[in-house]
C-alpha cells in the first residue's frame, strides 16, 4: 500500500471514531414513535405514503419500531459526520485540495447539503465495523437492522420534518425534506428487492 492509500485508510478509521463522538454528543433521542407525528400539511398523497410506510414498519417490527427509528436517526447523522471528518482529515494531510467547496464539505451540515440520503446509503453499504455499526446498530449488539428498514424509518422521520416545515410556512425546506424522504424510500425498495433476490 502506498502512502496515499495508507493515509486514506487511516482517515477512514479515524473519521468513524470522530463521527461516533460527534453523534453521541448530539444526545439524539434513542426512541421515536412515528405515530406521534401528524402529516396533515403534506397533502393526501404524501400523508398516505407516510401512514402506509409506518403501518408496514409496525407490522414488521412491532414494539421495536421506536428503537429502530432512533437508530435510523443516529445513522443518518453518523453518515454525514463520518464523510465530513474524512474530507477534513484528507484536507489536513494534503491529499485533498483546500478550497471553499472542500472546506464546506468538511463540516457535517455542509456535507449534508450534498444529500442526506446519498451519505446514508453509502454508509449503510460499507462493510460494517465495530466503530461504524454496533453502537447504533440495534436490538442486540450482534444484530444490525436491514438497510432498507433504516431507510424507510428515516424517510418517515424526514416526512415529519417536512410536515413541521410546511406547517410553519417554510415551503422550500419542506420540499427538501420530501425530496430526501422519497429518495430514501426509492433506495429502500431497490435494496429490499436485491435482498429478496439473494434469499431466493
Amino acid at each position: 500500500m502506498d502512502d496515499i492509500g495508507f493515509r486514506k485508510v487511516k482517515a477512514e478509521s479515524e473519521s468513524e471514531w470522530f463521527a461516533l463522538q460527534y453523534v453521541n454528543g448530539l444526545e439524539l433521542p434513542q426512541f421515536l414513535d412515528p405515530c406521534d407525528v401528524t402529516y396533515d400539511h403534506l397533502g393526501p398523497k404524501l400523508s398516505l405514503l407516510a401512514i402506509r410506510t409506518i403501518e408496514r414498519l409496525r407490522q414488521e417490527h412491532a414494539d421495536n419500531l421506536p428503537e429502530l427509528m432512533g437508530i435510523a436517526l443516529r445513522e443518518s447523522w453518523y453518515a454525514c459526520a463520518a464523510a465530513a471528518w474524512f474530507i477534513s482529515l484528507m484536507i489536513e494531510s494534503g491529499d485533498v485540495e483546500r478550497n471553499d467547496y472542500t472546506e464546506e464539505l468538511a463540516t457535517v451540515e455542509g456535507y449534508a447539503q450534498t444529500g442526506w440520503t446519498i451519505a446514508l446509503v453509502d454508509s449503510l453499504l460499507c462493510e460494517p465495523t465495530i466503530f461504524s455499526r454496533y453502537p447504533f446498530g440495534a436490538m442486540s449488539i450482534w444484530e444490525r437492522p436491514d438497510s432498507w428498514d433504516i431507510l424507510d424509518c428515516i424517510a418517515v422521520y424526514w416526512l415529519g420534518l417536512a410536515e413541521a416545515a410546511q406547517r410553519t410556512g417554510k415551503t422550500v425546506e419542506a420540499f427538501d425534506w420530501v425530496f430526501e424522504a422519497n429518495s430514501a424510500l426509492e433506495h429502500a425498495r431497490e435494496l429490499r428487492a436485491l435482498g429478496r433476490a439473494e434469499w431466493s
